[in-house]
């Protein structure tokens, strides 16, 4: 059953309800009792403060708690007196009361609807809109929908009664299906649109009769529809207590997207639009066609019976449509949907050739195409057509978003063809001065590598796999140059850090390829990537960079695992020693220069592999004179005690520890100044400081940092150094950041994910 915008509409509103008021059992029960023998009485026996005391006691009751279905219909009871001497403003109040804090039953619907229309015993004249609101605004909130639809004529009835016209209409288009449009039912609303055509709710219940039958009911007019939400504060409320009362952590979970349908539907085209909207002509009575279905249940009991709408390109923005072409898509709607869409953007195309600016509608529907693309995974051929020949005179500004978008769906294929195509024109549009066209540039080729890896990650052809293989590790080479050749061309620190940010975001797309597939080989970073990420003094470059490197190491392990498994399996092609060596360099300069003290070491003697950071041995030692002038040790500066990059996160572990010891063992006599080496560390002993182990001390770092959600640092150490886990877990080093969720002592820092 569909539901209304309300519900979606209150959702997106941040305010939350407040916890449960603890009251008694009975206290509002009392208070309704209480109520409804006060609203009986004459005004002489009670007093006007009386009535309102009881009136806002149960207001905010109710607002807090929520009512049950039976207090419901005691309140509505009070509310559908014929006689009461409760004053508008405090009924107003009252139907504002009526929350519900379970589902409502067709027998509270029932005593609401018996109540409205003409008749002595019928609620008063002034409330019974309200009520009508009240019953439109719980629409989602219904256990079943089966007594509205049988008081469907009811309800239509109420369309000839003035102050109930507006919201019956609003309920009736909630409600309506295709059998409830009958032809006497569409010659009493044309009537009715006749005389009261400026009145919004008759428009927007005539639209909803025409998404049924568009050939039909016509309408004349261009106005649209406005059913809004009566207090949408008041239904996000509803959606709270509900949630809580169900246990449901999500109170977002209503299927918003349906609510978005059902209100497309009773509004007409958006005027820079060129997607058609969804209609399906010369339907029966019998038919099932796309307007009806609600969800996705519907659509899968159904899909073998739906009519195809009449327009295609209503796939581009109808959610349930693009489900529908998805699961049955025939070579034929195909084949209607590309031609249409080919008509379409060459057309409005023509039309931006012709203007001097981007036009908006093209930038509507191009967007549009890319979400209907993203589901797909693939591009419609004259989508294809469009962006080969858009490309020719594209500035790199217009649609720039969209246009990527839809490139990184392109098929992929040898990279001299994509660069004939496409790579080399968007290279000489975007990879320029600017941060932001070089970013964009590197952003679509990540978008483009991680549909490739989806694309071939299930690939079973044998024939072609060397082929692929080739195709991909030039590809990857490709954007590797390029993101060399990006971080060579900018100096500003501000330039480079978001930058190699979506450097990184490639390689960790790359990186988690599926190595069981022999058409994925391992192609890690540049030099100037490794290097630039962690010597750049950004800590989430570093943390990151680490991570992918840690990933890079563990994939190596599985390439070999396969290859020992069976030897015959020749597929898996072996990487050269020489590759591996130096990848295993990058590994053993980290591990020496943040851990082992051993900065732009390159001794074979000592470290196999290690390339000592690229560095000339004479700048190496400039380096060295440096620190030594200062009075430091080039050896030292980089360390995860001393690194500036991590210089806060160690100071604030520190004080964590120290604040923990306090805590539990008393106050300390001396603190930690900084920066920790194992000199200090001992003095500080001494002097009844904090008592630790440098080396533990340097666990205790690397936790810290894991915790604060560094966990690449965390993560390519521990890899690396096989025997630090045991360590740590000898020391138990975890148990040492106890309580670091709640210490107030690193408020000014922030978590941050690599």
């Amino acid at each position: 059953m569909t539901s209304s915008p309300l519900a979606a509409f209150a959702a997106r509103n941040d305010s939350k309800a407040s916890g449960p008021q603890q009251a008694a059992p009975d206290y509002v029960a009392r208070r309704l009792d209480q109520l409804s023998k006060a609203a009986a009485s004459t005004r002489k026996e009670v007093s006007k403060e009386t009535i309102e005391q009881l009136v806002e006691q149960i207001s905010s009751y109710a607002n807090t708690n929520g009512l049950w279905d039976a207090e419901l219909r005691d309140l509505l009871r009070i509310l559908t007196a014929s006689k009461t001497i409760i004053d508008a403003s405090k009924t107003r109040l009252l139907v504002k009361s009526l929350v519900p804090r379970e589902k409502i039953s067709p027998s509270t619907v029932e005593l609401l609807m018996s109540s409205l229309g003409e008749g002595e015993k019928k609620a008063v004249y002034s409330t019974q809109p309200l009520l009508l609101k009240w019953l439109v605004m719980v629409y989602d909130f219904l256990k079943t929908y089966t007594i509205l639809h049988q008081l469907y004529g009811v309800l239509f009835n109420f369309l000839h009664t003035a102050n109930l016209r507006g919201p019956a209409c609003h309920l009736l288009a909630l409600c309506t299906r295709r059998k409830d449009v009958k032809p006497f039912r569409i010659q009493i609303l044309m009537k009715l649109f006749e005389d009261h055509g400026d009145e919004a709710g008759v428009v927007g219940l005539q639209q909803v009769f025409q998404s049924f039958y568009p050939d039909i009911v016509l309408m004349t007019t261009r106005k649209r529809s406005a059913f809004k939400p009566w207090d949408p504060l008041w239904v996000q409320n509803v959606i709270v207590i509900l949630s809580r009362e169900e246990n449901t952590p999500d109170v977002r979970s209503i299927d918003q997207s349906l609510h978005v349908r059902r209100s497309n539907r009773i509004l007409s085209k958006a005027r820079n639009s060129i997607v058609p909207a969804l209609h399906t002509f010369h339907a029966s009575e019998t038919s099932v066609t796309l307007e009806e279905i609600d969800s996705a249940r519907s659509l899968v009991d159904n899909l073998q019976k739906l009519e195809l709408p009449s327009q295609v390109g209503a796939v581009f923005q109808d959610d349930m449509f693009r489900n529908f072409v998805l699961l049955k898509g025939s070579e034929d709607i195909v084949w209607r949907l590309d031609s249409w869409t080919s008509a379409a953007l060459f057309e409005e195309f023509d039309v931006e050739r012709a203007s001097t600016s981007a036009s908006e509608r093209l930038d509507v529907f191009l967007n549009q195409i890319w979400d209907y693309t993203a589901m797909r995974k693939s591009l419609l051929p004259s989508v294809h057509d469009f962006l080969t020949e858009y490309m020719v005179s594209w500035n790199g500004k217009w649609h720039r978003e969209a246009i990527l978008g839809l490139l990184s769906f392109v098929q992929f294929s040898h990279l001299k063809d994509l660069q004939a195509e496409y790579f080399q024109r968007l290279e000489d549009l975007l990879m320029n001065d600017s941060p932001k066209d070089v970013a964009a540039l590197i952003r679509f080729h990540t978008s483009y590598m991680r549909n490739v890896v989806i694309q071939y990650s299930a690939i079973q052809d044998q024939d072609r796999e060397a082929e692929i293989r080739t195709a991909l590790r030039q590809y990857i080479l490709y954007v590797d140059q390029l993101n060399a050749q990006a971080l060579v061309n900018f100096s500003k620190k501000s330039d480079l850090i978001p930058l190699l940010h979506r450097i990184l975001e490639f390689y960790d797309t790359v990186v988690h390829v599926p190595v069981h597939q022999p058409i994925f080989e391992i192609v890690y970073p540049a030099d100037i990537v490794v290097y630039s990420s962690v010597f750049l003094g950004d800590s989430v470059s570093f943390s990151r960079l680490c991570g992918i490197l840690a990933v890079y190491k563990q994939s190596f392990l599985e390439h070999s695992e396969l290859r020992a498994r069976d030897p015959r399996m020749s597929r898996y092609i072996e990487p050269d020693r020489a590759y591996v060596d130096h990848f295993n360099g990058f590994l053993m300069d980290i591990s020496n220069f943040f851990w082992r003290f051993r900065c732009f070491c390159r001794d074979p003697a000592k470290d196999t592999n290690a390339l000592g950071c690229l560095m000339q041995e004479d700048f190496v030692a400039h380096l060295n004179h440096a620190a030594n002038a200062r009075e430091l040790t080039l050896n030292g500066i980089f360390t995860i005690t001393h690194s500036a990059t991590f210089a806060r996160f160690n100071a604030e572990c520190l004080r964590f520890l120290e604040d923990r010891y306090e805590d539990y063992k008393g106050d300390l006599e001396r603190r930690h100044a900084g920066p920790v080496t194992s000199k200090s560390l001992a003095g500080l002993a001494g002097d009844n400081g904090y008592q630790i182990e440098y080396r533990v001390f340097k666990m205790a770092s690397l936790e810290y940092l894991r915790r604060k959600g560094f966990e690449g640092v965390y993560s390519l150490i521990y890899s690396t150094m096989k025997k630090l886990r045991e360590e740590a877990g000898k020391h138990n080093v975890a148990a040492m950041f106890e309580g670091l969720e709640d210490w107030s002592g690193s408020a000014g820092s922030e978590s941050i994910r690599s």
